[in-house]
């Protein structure tokens, strides 16, 4: 998959996760589904160049679900369960892999 694709495809699926938190209760089941899926994993893989798109989707929902599950574990350790905390956690990070990647691909432009 082209980095540039999986990279907008990440910043949109967490924006519409992250703004159905607020409001849009039909949407949010949907946006926060695609974005536990996918986006977790897909965000940390960017920075591991697979040649296969079957192997990148696979490792990227299979990331997805253990980032979840370590999330989770983690609070459930901690001893509060705070649901909305695991998410906010998850999309700040998956934002701060999409923005590193896309710091990273605007330097290389800029060099070569």
């Amino acid at each position: 998959m082209n980095s540039s694709w999986r990279l907008r495809l990440i910043v949109v699926v967490s924006l519409l996760a992250g703004v159905t938190q607020f409001g849009l209760p039909l949407v949010r089941p949907a946006a926060a589904f695609a974005f536990f899926l996918v986006c977790p994993g897909a965000a940390l893989l960017g920075f591991i160049r697979l040649r296969s798109a079957l192997t990148d989707a696979v490792l990227s929902v299979a990331l997805s679900f253990a980032l979840t599950a370590l999330v989770a574990s983690a609070t459930v350790l901690l001893g509060r369960w705070p649901l909305e905390a695991g998410f906010w956690f998850l999309l700040a990070l998956t934002l701060l892999c999409a923005t590193v990647q896309m710091l990273q691909r605007t330097n290389r432009t800029l060099t070569v």
